[in-house]
């Protein structure tokens, strides 16, 4: 039995993304689903009612945005954010979504030592992911739709200042990356939440993102420095963040394996890709539960955040993008 086509009623094709006689898009519409409590009561109780002032009418608290723990799953997709053994508060948040054939998600990681740091991850990845996939149902290219992804985080976090946070206001860090069905997988950043590839065979795993601290830029020319010692972000999403684009990078894998996406509550216990890539377990969702699982059980001192997708792409040189600062981005290959 054919399908038809919901504006004109011609025949249509079930791999067909266009309709042939009028030119409707036949693209399922993006779909995504967030770390983001809406309408849940307060987080820490359970109670109904959150006053106007945002905190809970039975036990006091500020309200959180977020839960101790969550899992998402979402097509090739799977999250998992826990608050850890230390935190009184989870201040991370995630994002995965779905555009056509476009798979996305968003990390960020809330600075602790700024007002409010849930808010600002949690206004980030919501506000991201709903640009991001917009953009990318508008048929933007990736790196285009990121940088703008990005921007609109930045204009969320920054509104969330209220007049005495001006010493701390809300913020935090960011994530993105976009898997592309043309084999293509662009990632956005500013911060220290890290992007990976984790290949399916015993090579090939790569760290994509370089941190914005000290110890990063130090890294990046070469200079061997203590990251305990230039951990202190140098680029962030908030209100004093000044002016602030993403680094952007393109890169086509050349098999298939699975992309991570993590705050720094992984990665200081597990910084290289190969120790990541052995902890893989298969499937997205218990590969997430298992590194998330991997950071607890070393101790848990932050909150962490694990969003795993899996791919399967073909092979081919990897091409290059416009970064939004007028670069070129690197062409990677795992």
């Amino acid at each position: 039995m054919s399908a038809a086509c919901p504006s004109c009623t011609a025949p249509v094709g079930a791999d067909d993304r266009f309709c042939e006689a009028c030119g409707q898009d036949l693209r399922p519409p993006p779909r995504w689903l967030s770390t983001t409590v809406r309408g849940e009561g307060c987080a820490f109780c359970g109670h109904d009612t959150v006053g106007a002032d945002g905190y809970c009418e039975r036990c006091g608290r500020r309200a959180a945005p977020g839960r101790g723990r969550t899992e998402l799953l979402l097509g090739p997709a799977a999250a998992v954010t826990d608050r850890g053994h230390h935190r009184r508060r989870n201040e991370d948040a995630a994002a995965v979504g779905l555009a056509g054939g476009a798979v996305a998600a968003i990390v960020c990681d809330g600075v602790a030592s700024t007002q409010r740091a849930d808010d600002a991850a949690h206004a980030a990845v919501d506000t991201g992911m709903d640009t991001l996939l917009r953009q990318l149902a508008r048929g933007e290219p990736p790196a285009a739709a990121t940088a703008r992804a990005f921007r609109d985080a930045l204009t969320a976090v920054s509104a969330l200042v209220r007049p005495d946070d001006h010493a701390s206001p809300p913020s935090c860090t960011y994530v993105s990356a976009v898997a592309g069905d043309d084999g293509t997988v662009t990632i956005g950043w500013a911060g220290d939440s890290r992007a990976y590839w984790l290949a399916a065979g015993t090579d090939g795993s790569d760290r994509l993102t370089v941190d914005d601290s000290l110890a990063g830029r130090l890294a990046m020319a070469g200079v061997e420095v203590n990251p305990d010692e230039g951990s202190a972000l140098v680029r962030w999403l908030g209100a004093d963040a000044g002016t602030v684009e993403p680094h952007v990078v393109v890169f086509r894998p050349d098999g298939p394996g699975l992309l991570l996406l993590c705050s720094d509550g992984l990665t200081r216990y597990a910084p290289d890709a190969a120790t990541l890539a052995g902890a893989a377990d298969g499937s997205p969702a218990a590969t997430a539960r298992r590194l998330a699982q991997l950071a607890l059980d070393a101790g848990g001192q932050d909150n962490v955040t694990v969003v795993v997708i899996a791919l399967s792409p073909g092979t081919g040189p990897a091409g290059t993008r416009p970064h939004p600062q007028g670069e070129t981005t690197r062409e990677l290959r795992p």
